[in-house]
């Protein structure tokens, strides 16, 4: 196509909408389609792009080698001077003509290039028209549902935020982040998120003063989560990292200013200071001192190991108050308490005797005081369901303070979940000899890391010592719950996946559980040993195994029909992954 009869680019793309290229009577496309020879110089075109990566202006010469052999050329214009002038001027116009037709074929690979760049741009330009339109329809549709609706949708866009994270920290800012964007899109939803409580009512330290304040502001119920965090996020390969103490200090000083004016609106609260510093705790102390949060209902504080170095009845006064900063709070309505490397003192809570829900994750260092334990429980007299987890309460603990002749019976207690990794049976025995626990209808008891159990740290020994064989600790026990290498949580081992063979034996203490009705034995990652006689076996209404992969099938069909005379129902042996 020479570039007088070129049409305009204008004309170029489709007429009809059906996303085929207009036929054409021009040399490139013929009825429509691209002459295969221009394919092939398109798609030398494109080698060349390829192979100079992509950098247009580092490929001027494209078309050079068109003029053929310029030296060949030269030597035919010597020869053919010698015949005469005539001759040469022959040959050159023949040369000339032969470049001319292979320029107007690149001129032709050039037009095909712009027919389909124009038919792309016309594709495009029609579909964003078609988004457009869609866009249009879908927030007409959204703004025309009821404000109750609207309301749903952006708590559920904000909960999407705090999914996609994982740390308590992101997530808290992304929701917030998310809650704040989803104002600012239209005057009618920044009405319906202002009014949205919801999308409010969760704060940590490391917010800006001001959206902490806005945030409060838009509460009008109490149902704030407050959260106080030691960690200011991770790093590129996911570690938590920790900031320079006087970053922390001057964190919470911002933050606890803001928040506390409005501790009337808190239902929530969580401190996280795995770095247990006194001074910083001491700071916490004397910004929160007779704090009044008249809703506050669930309270987490988590500490480090550390923290468990001493027993609190050898701590100086100083540490304790430091550690200790929340005794001064009037909280009547707390009921929840999750608590990590500290046990407290008995009263230590404002109203702790109304406490129904317990969490406690211990972790210790060097000694135990099994009494601090016994007289804490004890304190808790309307403890209705208690969480306990024991980390290296082995050996190496030095078991401090008087043997606790007195028994503590925790009556009002129906739930209970234990969780061991690597303890001994001697320490953990320690911890359960003064506990009565005579109304407990369930519980679950979890062993972990069994794979980094030293010798002596044995299992057996561990169950036994909670479960007495005498059975008056839980005389009322229905439902027993065991797991081999998982947590109460179930949770599994990092090691379980890649097991090929158990890494214990167990023996289920069936004497201690003769009045269990329903059984569940999970993630095991044991032998079972030693079915026991008949007398010993409870009269079980339902029996499930899950995740037992290593579970031995001569020892399963041992017991399982002495089970069946006992009671149960073949029907009610249920197996789950």
């Amino acid at each position: 196509m020479s570039q007088g009869t070129r049409r305009p680019r204008s004309d170029m793309g489709p007429q009809d909408g059906d996303g085929q290229l207009e036929s054409t009577s021009t040399p490139e496309l013929e009825g429509g389609r691209i002459h295969p020879e221009v394919i092939s110089a398109m798609m030398a075109l494109i080698e060349k792009l390829r192979g100079d990566g992509g950098r247009m202006g580092t490929s001027s010469g494209w078309f050079d080698e068109l003029w053929g052999s310029k030296s060949k050329s030269g030597s035919q214009e010597g020869s053919q001077l010698e015949e005469g002038a005539e001759m040469t001027k022959i040959a050159r116009s023949r040369r000339r003509e032969g470049v001319r037709e292979s320029l107007k074929r690149a001129r032709d690979t050039a037009n095909a290039f712009l027919e389909i760049g124009n038919h792309a741009i016309s594709q495009i330009k029609r579909l964003e028209g078609q988004l457009e339109v869609e866009e249009i329809a879908d927030r007409t549709c959204l703004l025309s549902l009821p404000d109750e609706i609207l309301a749903i949708i952006l708590e559920g866009t904000a909960w999407r935020a705090w999914a996609d994270e994982e740390e308590d920290l992101p997530r808290t800012n992304s929701y917030i982040q998310t809650s704040i964007r989803l104002s600012h899109i239209c005057q009618r939803l920044r009405r319906i998120a202002v009014s949205t409580q919801s999308l409010w009512d969760r704060t940590i330290n490391f917010m800006p003063a001001e959206v902490v304040e806005s945030c409060f502001n838009r509460l009008s119920a109490p149902i704030a989560e407050v959260a106080v965090s030691g960690w200011s996020g991770s790093d590129k390969v996911g570690r938590r990292t920790l900031p320079p103490p006087s970053f922390l200090k001057e964190s919470y000083e911002s933050y606890l200013t803001t928040i506390c004016p409005f501790s009337q609106h808190w239902r929530r609260y969580i401190h996280e200071d795995l770095c247990v510093t006194v001074e910083v705790l001491k700071e916490v102390a004397s910004l929160t001192r007779g704090l009044y949060a008249p809703h506050l209902s669930e309270m987490a504080i988590h500490y480090n190991p550390a923290a468990m170095r001493i027993p609190s009845e050898e701590l100086p006064q100083e540490y304790r108050d430091a550690l200790y900063y929340f005794s001064t709070w009037s909280i009547p309505s707390l009921s929840s308490l999750a608590i990590s490397n500290l046990i407290p003192l008995p009263h230590s809570f404002s109203n702790s005797h109304f406490l129904t829900k317990l969490c406690m994750g211990l972790t210790f260092v060097a000694k135990f005081n099994p009494g601090e334990l016994a007289s804490f429980l004890g304190s808790l007299s309307q403890l209705d369901e208690l969480l306990i987890r024991f980390e290296l309460l082995d050996s190496n603990i030095e078991i401090a303070g008087h043997p606790n002749t007195t028994e503590v019976v925790l009556s009002g207690v129906r739930k209970m979940e234990l969780e061991f990794y690597r303890c001994t049976g001697e320490h953990v025995d320690a911890a359960f000899i003064p506990l009565r626990f005579p109304s407990v209808a369930f519980l679950k008891l979890c062993a972990w890391g069994l794979e980094e159990w030293q010798e002596g740290e044995n299992i057996d020994d561990v169950v036994r010592a909670v479960l007495c064989p005498d059975a008056q600790s839980f005389p009322k026990l229905s439902k027993f719950e065991l797991g081999i290498g998982v947590t109460v949580h179930g949770l599994p081992d990092m090691i379980v996946e890649h097991l090929d063979r158990p890494l214990c034996t167990f023996r289920i203490p069936f004497a201690s559980l003769r009045h269990i009705r329903h059984l569940a034995l999970v993630g095991m990652v044991c032998v079972f040993v030693d079915n026991p006689d008949m007398s010993s076996l409870p009269s079980l209404r339902s029996l499930t195994l899950k995740n037992c992969g290593m579970l031995k099938r001569e020892w399963a069909l041992q017991l399982l029909p002495n089970l069946f005379e006992r009671g149960l129902q073949p029907s009610l042996v249920r197996s789950a992954t």
